[in-house]
């Protein structure tokens, strides 16, 4: 990389930024988790309210909501902050990796469990 690059790159904050960075994986996984506590315990309650009451259905759903919500938060967090950009992208990206993972592990297991 040339020396004028890195001047301006250093210029624009980019030059040490590292996506990978421990404190910014650490920080998307907390807020996914807060978030996918909140969404859970919220979704188990109204679960359990339901005629039959489907407290583990409800948990799962609103789990599945808080990670979203987070992931969202954490993907505009991304865009409109400089200083936390690397957390909200980490969040965000995280959060719909994992949604992808629950989606395709429910689909799944309703598959098989139909036909048996």
């Amino acid at each position: 990389m040339s020396s004028r690059k890195l001047t301006h790159r250093r210029d624009r904050g980019l030059a040490y930024a590292n996506p990978m960075k421990g404190d910014a994986i650490t920080s998307g996984l907390v807020a996914l988790g807060v978030g996918a506590g909140i969404g859970g315990g919220l979704g188990a309650i109204g679960g359990s309210m339901q005629t039959p009451p489907d407290t583990m259905g409800g948990a799962t759903s609103g789990a599945a909501v808080g990670v979203g919500l987070t992931a969202l938060g954490g993907f505009v967090v991304g865009l409109v902050s400089e200083k936390r950009r690397n957390a909200g992208f980490a969040a965000a990206g995280i959060g719909l990796g994992g949604l992808i993972v629950l989606n395709l592990v429910v689909g799944l297991s309703s598959k098989s469990s139909a036909t048996t």
